[in-house]
């Protein structure tokens, strides 16, 4: 053999990759490993052949190539690329960390960084990234599409479009700008316009979705219906786009047609796990849990041991009461994705109901050591410590201090509270649409607007979001200090809404128990209060509770404080604190207006 062949078949495989031509780079490189097993730089190139169809093999060889050689930056940063386009965001960012701190002028690295930043909802660090970053000609498209959706996440929707209008003199017909465009468009609730500017777009399975969702705004419900179909038939598993139509389904009782788009998704791609998941949660939000059962057994079959798989089967068989087969799959799930937080949770809720407290503690603190801002972290955790009898149980859930309820003041330019709160009844009233009960949430025979209430252009909800602005900022302004409790540690006194909607209930309806996972502090005004739902009546009808779980532990529930609604009055809480309603009787409807916020870091 010539001394120099090594390096000429590795030559070759490179020219082939860069025309690509993966397939024969990927035969010379395993003859170049033949001859030379440890060299980092053919395993590195061998990961970059298998990235685009075989994601699990490409892992190994980045993994072999970066043990090989550790100080190799192009092979760190290249698995680092390949994390993020798999959406493994907390994979990927140590190494994007550390590439960052070696080399801070790389614009590909930062923007890796600052990308991550905006998936974990860290927007101001996101943005203060990308101010300071010089940024070349030839990748000012992808930095300015992630600058416009932080500031859409900040609520900027105007500076958003200004940005994106700018670049598009430059680039008309950019895609990426365009469909960011529309979002601010919808955002700013700017429909028609969002409208004629998916016109000029071409019919890609993205723009199809968008379109859709443009036309359900405008409740244009048979147009949204077809261009979401349009989608999904162009790429069967666009899961965002079967989501949208089976919630319209779902939302205009359509039982015909609800779910039907996953089925006939799955004749195209039977191997599919990611149609399979949101199909097998779709029927168990619906409460079909012989269909789910039926599903999911037929996923495992098609697909093989997936732990997404067996942690959906394992929560089928939780709805029906069969713990020990729950506690099996669980277990199995786990042990394929160990870092899993969902799997975590679910697993040591299991061991929660059998009473060993201690175990689901351990799996617990490992949730938190993932995800610290978990809310639901901390409320499985709290849970435990009550039944402990840990004292940081009162630490973590201390309701004196940490439950605010209050009434609002009258806001300025209103000579009466009554006033401003019929002008905001109206408003209100007229943005509930739907009467059926949203599929993924806690509401029971009651129903919930659509979209970010604070998007709307009703003067009067804004004044309304003003005068909750002021009455949160009082209430952090109070807080105590403490460096290592969830709530307390990320009180900087700055706060921006992450969702606000209005619920309205019926006569028996009421909210299961739940947290809000996503939040930091939840919030709830009364706006419309039945005649029934008073102080004095002893069955506490429509009355908030805290404290009471989702889990049904018989004896071992505990109800800390109940709230009787009044109209006016607002109800703050951490996140993180189990809360629910009691069914009420009533020919009127209980309308409250929940948000939650998180801390503007």
């Amino acid at each position: 053999m010539q001394q120099n062949e090594p390096a000429r078949l590795f030559q070759l495989a490179l020219n082939c990759y860069q025309k690509r031509q993966f397939q024969e780079a990927k035969q010379l490189c395993s003859r170049l490993l033949q001859l030379a097993p440890s060299s980092a730089d053919t395993l590195h190139l061998m990961a970059l052949c298998y990235s685009s169809d075989t994601p699990k093999l490409a892992e190994q060889y980045f993994k072999q190539a970066i043990a090989q050689q550790p100080s190799n930056h192009a092979a760190k940063k290249n698995y680092a690329n390949f994390l993020l386009a798999g959406r493994r965001y907390s994979d990927a960012q140590p190494y994007y960390a550390q590439l960052h701190a070696l080399l801070p002028a790389d614009a590909d690295i930062t923007y890796g960084v600052a990308f991550i930043h905006f998936q974990q909802r860290h927007y101001r660090a996101a943005l203060d990234m990308i101010k300071k970053t010089v940024i070349s000609q030839n990748q000012q498209t992808k930095w300015l599409q992630l600058n416009a959706r932080v500031l859409l996440e900040l609520d900027e929707a105007n500076e958003a479009l200004l940005l994106l209008n700018t670049a598009l003199k430059r680039q008309p017909g950019n895609d990426s700008l365009l469909q960011t465009k529309v979002l601010a468009l919808r955002q700013l609730q700017q429909l028609q316009l969002a409208q004629d500017c998916l016109q000029q777009m071409p019919d890609i399975p993205v723009n199809l979705y968008l379109s859709g969702c443009i036309h359900y705004d405008l409740k244009q419900y048979y147009q949204a219906e077809q261009k979401l179909l349009q989608a999904i038939a162009v790429q069967p598993d666009y899961i965002d786009a079967h989501e949208a139509l089976n919630k319209l389904y779902w939302e205009h009782d359509n039982q015909s047609e609800f779910l039907k788009s996953f089925a006939q998704a799955l004749l195209t791609v039977p191997d599919s796990v990611v149609i399979y998941i949101s199909y097998i949660s779709h029927l168990l939000l619906a409460e079909r849990l012989s269909d789910a059962l039926s599903v999911a057994t037929k996923a495992v079959s098609s697909c093989g041991q997936h732990h997404q798989l067996l942690h959906a089967l394992g929560t089928i068989y939780y709805k029906r009461g069969d713990t020990t087969q729950t506690e099996k799959l669980y277990s199995q799930a786990l042990i394929q994705a160990p870092e899993n937080v969902r799997y975590l949770l679910d697993t040591a809720s299991i061991l929660i109901k059998k009473e060993d407290y201690n175990s689901a503690a351990e799996l617990l603190e490992k949730a938190r050591l993932t995800q610290p801002d978990n809310q639901e972290v901390w409320a499985y955790l709290g849970l435990c410590w009550r039944l402990m009898n840990n004292p940081n149980h009162h630490w973590l859930n201390d309701y004196s201090r940490f439950i605010s309820i209050k009434k609002l003041p009258t806001p300025p330019g209103y000579d009466s509270f009554s006033t401003f709160w019929q002008e905001l009844k109206t408003a209100v009233t007229q943005l509930h649409l739907t009467e059926h009960q949203p599929l993924d949430q806690s509401v029971r025979n009651g129903s919930q607007t659509i979209g970010y209430l604070f998007n709307s252009a009703e003067k009067v909800i804004q004044v309304y979001r003003e005068l909750l602005t002021s009455h949160l900022q009082q209430y952090l302004a109070a807080l105590p200090e403490d460096t290592t409790h969830p709530l307390l540690r990320r009180n900087t006194g700055s706060f921006r809404f992450s969702g606000a909607w209005s619920v309205k209930l019926k006569s028996d309806g009421f909210h299961t128990n739940h947290v809000h996972k996503d939040g930091w502090l939840s919030v709830c005004t009364y706006l419309n209060v039945p005649r029934a739902i008073t102080a004095t009546e002893p069955q506490r009808q429509g009355w908030l509770k805290l404290g009471e779980t989702s889990m049904h532990l018989d004896g071992k529930e505990e109800t800390a404080l109940t709230v009787c609604p009044e109209e006016g009055l607002c109800v703050i809480f951490p996140s993180y604190i189990w809360h629910g309603t009691s069914p009420f009787n009533s020919n009127e409807e209980r309308i409250t207006l929940p948000c939650d916020i998180v801390p503007d870091l």
